[in-house]
């Protein structure tokens, strides 16, 4: 399912973004660093190293 999100939290200016709720979900309340950080952990989890 689609859903709005902020494009950055901390910023200064309203950007909005449609994202899978899903994602939304997971990346809760992550700095969009963190979050890219989170998915490099997981696909290096899935891959095995």
């Amino acid at each position: 399912m689609p859903t709005v999100d902020h494009k950055d939290p901390n910023s200064v200016t309203l950007e909005f973004e449609i994202v899978s709720w899903l994602v939304n979900d997971c990346k809760s309340g992550l700095s969009p660093e963190q979050f890219v950080n989170l998915c490099k952990k997981m696909v290096a989890h899935r891959k095995g190293q």
